[in-house]
This record gives structure tokens, C-alpha cells and sequence, in this order.
């Protein structure tokens, strides 16, 4: 079994998005639906075999953690987690969607949340199907997508960073307002 068959056959259909044919090229549609809309994503310029998990399905956590005594950021996490791969090795897109405005920490600590939830699967693979290598080599990447603004606009948040791989970690995750498509390979670009 392949790594993505694995992941499919984890994960129940419903949190599973799989790419489609965009002409030459794939795409994956990340669709958040709140109380007040409705918006999508498309995550352009995808490999064919490319998934999207639902994170946000994952169980609520506050049923586990004791917020009291560890903090509420243990509770959140990000929307989806997009994962493709790739010939040097599977890349791993943390993507947040959000229509209201949330700090920087705030964001982050979804991020750090949806890569929680991607650990988990990687360990139920390794030990539920016995394969050891699964998922391994990856390369994460941390997006955020603000659904409100004034104009289309991108922005890093360097802190401080190397020029490469500027968003490796949550705290450097790249963050796009009012955009309706984001090129999956100029935001997991390894430089």
C-alpha cells in the first residue's frame, strides 16, 4: 500500500479532498463553510495524486486537554492539511482559512495544531500498518488565507528568517488576503 492509500483508507471520505484536473494541471478546492458564508480556495499547480485533509474534523480536543492548567491554544487547529507527492519526497501544506481577524498567535497556534493532528496520522500509519517509513521525509509549509481585507495582498512574516523556506515553521507561515487561488508550488518551494 502507498502512503496516500494508507491515508485514504484511515480517514473517512468526507475529510478527504482529492485533487482535480485544472487543463494541464490539478488543483484541490479547500471549501470552509461558517455561520455567516461560504468561501473556497483553490490550491493551484497540485501533483495529480495530491490530497487535502479536513483537519477541522479531527475530535475536539477539550474533551482530552485540561484547558485550565494548559491554555486554550492546545485546542485549536488549522482547517486543512494539504499533501502531495513529490519526487524529492512528500511536501505537507498547513493551511488556515479564516473571515475574521485573528493575531499572528493566534494563527500560529492553529498551525501548530493542524501539524498535531498530521503527526498523529504519521504515527497511526507507522504502527496500525506496520509501515515504518510512512510520510517520512516530508517538508512542511504553513499558509494562512484571510477571507477579509482591503485588496488582494501576500505577506510574510519573517521574524528574523533565512531567505529560504520562509515558512517552515508556524511562526513564519505565509499569509494571503482575499485571494481565490494559491500556487501550491511557489509556497512549498524548497529553495
Amino acid at each position: 500500500m502507498t502512503d496516500f492509500d494508507i491515508l485514504k483508507s484511515m480517514i473517512k471520505k468526507e475529510h478527504i479532498t482529492e485533487a482535480e484536473p485544472c487543463g494541464k494541471l490539478h488543483k484541490i478546492v479547500l471549501k470552509e463553510d461558517c455561520p455567516t458564508s461560504t468561501y473556497s480556495v483553490n490550491i493551484t499547480d497540485v501533483p495529480r495524486n495530491s490530497i487535502a485533509i479536513k483537519t477541522d474534523a479531527f475530535p475536539d480536543a477539550k474533551d482530552f486537554f485540561d484547558k485550565s492548567k494548559s491554555g486554550k491554544e492546545l485546542l485549536k487547529r488549522a482547517d486543512f492539511v494539504v499533501i502531495a507527492k513529490c519526487v524529492d519526497g512528500p511536501r505537507v501544506l498547513y493551511v488556515e482559512l479564516t473571515e475574521r481577524k485573528k493575531s499572528h498567535g493566534e494563527i500560529t497556534n492553529q498551525l501548530r495544531g493542524a501539524k498535531c493532528v498530521f503527526d498523529y496520522c504519521q504515527s497511526v500509519g507507522k504502527m496500525f500498518w506496520k509501515h515504518t517509513d510512512f510520510l517520512r521525509n516530508n517538508t512542511s509549509h504553513y499558509l494562512c488565507v484571510k477571507m477579509k481585507g482591503n485588496c488582494a495582498q501576500r505577506r510574510n512574516f519573517e521574524k528574523g528568517a533565512p531567505k529560504s523556506n520562509l515558512n517552515d515553521v508556524p511562526e513564519r507561515h505565509h499569509q494571503f488576503v482575499r485571494v481565490e487561488e494559491v500556487d501550491f508550488k511557489i509556497v512549498t518551494k524548497r529553495k
